[in-house]
């Protein structure tokens, strides 16, 4: 949970990480209003899925033409403190896909 704190916090709030190289000693600085969007996807081969959506409904993959790709067809969600951020990630995972192998019971196919 503090880990997810610290992350909502420096992005949303405008702060350096304290331990990112570019940080180096500058005491946190506050710039404008942030706002955080998440899409939380589940990809395999070409196909996406979108974890955030209940029907776990799938993506669209396009190549910009610049070396970059733009996902269509996802759900963003808008948390708004790092409790909220954390809910996102517990409902993305909930909807993962696993299946059982002759190791893990619930191995991750995401």
């Amino acid at each position: 949970e503090n880990l997810a704190k610290d992350f909502y916090n420096n992005i949303a709030l405008g702060r350096s990480p304290a331990k990112s190289p570019s940080a180096g000693n500058r005491s946190p600085q506050k710039r404008g209003a942030t706002s955080v969007f998440v899409t939380v996807l589940e990809v395999a081969g070409k196909s996406g899925r979108d974890l955030l959506s209940p029907s776990r409904g799938e993506v669209a993959f396009v190549d910009m033409g610049d070396g970059g790709v733009q996902v269509q067809g996802a759900v963003e969600a808008n948390p708004r403190s790092s409790q909220e951020l954390l809910a996102v990630f517990a409902e993305a995972k909930s909807r993962r896909a696993t299946e059982s192998t002759a190791i893990n019971a619930t191995s991750s196919r995401s």
